[in-house]
């Protein structure tokens, strides 16, 4: 091999070795990096440099504030009526780390989390109160969700109820 061949080699190498030690992350993004399969540090948007072969970026989590729409949920009121909600909630990752290895999904989680408390609440009041107590539900699955998201690394900004509303039933009402 003579000495340019080598050249082109070593310089190929070093290039490889300097693409790879270079990472660059996004606004609003925060960058996980795993050393060796395991956490190892959490990069700032912009340039930082990583040890090659050894270090990789696993994650990029979005720090921006997030909307997700629930599914249309199905409660039955205290009088035994089935009522429409659709919800969305509005959310941020604050501290990354916990939203990527505390929970597996902090988006399903929520789907999750107010199902049961939706059901209490709604639960407790006949079909009337239900349809102009929004607020009133809002705010109580506000608190259950803030609770329970915070150990995940997110902060609940709101949960809004944006439909609210008697779905009647199918069966035959005896009278």
């Amino acid at each position: 091999m003579d000495y340019l061949s080598m050249a082109i080699v070593v310089v190929a190498l070093v290039a490889i070795v300097l693409a790879r030690s270079v990472v660059i992350v996004p606004i609003p993004y925060a960058g996980l990096v795993e050393r060796l399969g395991r956490y190892h540090r959490t990069l700032q948007p912009g340039l930082s440099l990583v040890v090659p072969f050894i270090d990789s970026l696993r994650y990029k989590v979005d720090l921006s504030e997030q909307t997700h729409s629930f599914t249309p949920r199905y409660v039955v009121s205290k009088d035994d009526e089935i009522v429409t909600t659709e919800m969305l909630v509005r959310f941020q990752v604050v501290d990354p780390v916990a939203a990527t290895y505390e929970v597996a999904n902090y988006v399903t989680v929520f789907d999750e989390r107010t199902q049961r408390p939706l059901e209490d609440i709604v639960g407790e009041m006949d079909l009337e109160r239900a349809l102009v107590s929004d607020r009133q539900i809002t705010a109580k699955l506000n608190r259950v969700l803030r609770d329970a998201a915070a150990s995940w690394g997110v902060r609940v900004n709101e949960v809004e109820i944006t439909s609210i509303r008697h779905s009647p039933s199918t069966r035959q009402r005896s009278s």
